[in-house]
């Protein structure tokens, strides 16, 4: 009798392939959770304006940012929560999030919860590992602190 035989190699590979994803998929941390995130750039949807820009960054003469003011806003994600601290104003706020994709090469998409405002987030590898929120009228972008 042969331990491994040509059939039994066929069917093998397949299944030991799929338990490796399966453990991968559940033993990982969300992406969310893999950094601290602070804010790039806040838009305001209707009209669109961006409202509030990276607290290190001058955007000199720049149509688009002449409403926009300087933040130092943080945003931490761990076992499902989240909570942003925006340090220029002296606040924090508190939400929730639940993985609703994962591509692990390139896109993780999650329903969020913030102050009670439903939205969504994404992170993409595409951009440097970009944190996009969207929740309530409003469009943050966050960057790897």
């Amino acid at each position: 009798m042969k331990l491994f035989s040509k059939n039994k190699m066929i069917i093998g590979a397949p299944v030991i392939i799929v338990l490796c994803i399966a453990l991968y998929a559940f033993l990982t941390k969300p992406a969310i959770e893999t950094h601290t995130w602070e804010l790039f750039t806040a838009q305001q949807a209707e009209p669109m304006l961006t409202i509030a820009h990276h607290h290190n960054y001058t955007f000199d003469d720049d149509p688009l940012f002449v409403a926009s003011k300087p933040i130092e806003l943080t945003c931490v994600a761990k076992n499902g929560k989240l909570t942003i601290t925006d340090k220029t104003n002296n606040k924090t706020y508190s939400g929730a999030y639940e993985v609703k994709s994962r591509n692990i090469f390139s896109l993780q998409r999650y329903e969020v919860v913030i102050e009670g405002k439903k939205g969504t987030a994404n992170i993409s590898s595409r951009f440097n590992r970009t944190l996009f929120i969207s929740v309530d009228g409003y469009y943050l972008n966050f960057v790897i602190k």
